[in-house]
């Protein structure tokens, strides 16, 4: 695997790392906030990171039955 991304949410950033030659990972990127990235090995999709710190959107909750006269 020669790419590594870290992802932390709470700190909101993106830590991209690239295994050198001589085996040890390299910092090639880091990104925070809002920014929009373009991060290898995906550097070919521009990657808007304040999506990934939106709060999930809570689930359905399911259809209630009408209640009987």
């Amino acid at each position: 695997m020669p790419y590594v991304w870290i992802v932390e949410p709470v700190a909101r950033t993106l830590e991209v790392y690239r295994r050198g030659l001589d085996e040890r990972w390299l910092v090639i990127g880091l990104h925070e906030g809002t920014e929009k990235v373009r991060a290898e090995p995906f550097d070919a999709l521009e990657i808007d990171l304040a999506l990934l710190w939106k709060a999930p959107v809570p689930p359905a909750s399911p259809a209630r039955p009408e209640p009987s006269a």
